[in-house]
């Protein structure tokens, strides 16, 4: 299936905190705001807690590169790197991009 065909697929479920035991907080936090980003560790620190305390669906992040999406590449799955929002193009699609072209792309989300 090539990169520009709409793409259907069921949401696989993750064990809670999936995205720190596989290290990805720690590509990204340099690309978040630090407030955000020790409001999203608590989450897995203190649990239920931080929940009602983190008031975001999201953590964004901006201006990350090559080396990271590089180190994304690796440790994501096939569905992870598959998804896609809408009509946009595949998560792996991104992060190659960036890979790439190191001097002219940054992600952003």
């Amino acid at each position: 299936m090539d990169d520009n065909t709409q793409r259907t697929h069921e949401h696989v479920p993750r064990e809670p905190f999936w995205a720190f035991d596989l290290g990805l907080p720690e590509i990204i936090a340099p690309y978040v705001d630090p407030t955000a980003f020790a409001a999203y560790r608590a989450l897995r620190d203190d649990g239920a807690r931080a929940a009602k305390a983190w008031d975001q669906d999201l953590l964004h992040y901006t201006g990350l590169g090559a080396s990271e999406a590089a180190a994304l590449l690796s440790a994501l799955d096939d569905d992870q790197l598959s998804d896609r929002q809408n009509f946009s193009p595949t998560l792996r699609t991104f992060l190659q991009s960036a890979v790439d072209h190191p001097d002219e792309v940054e992600l952003h989300g």
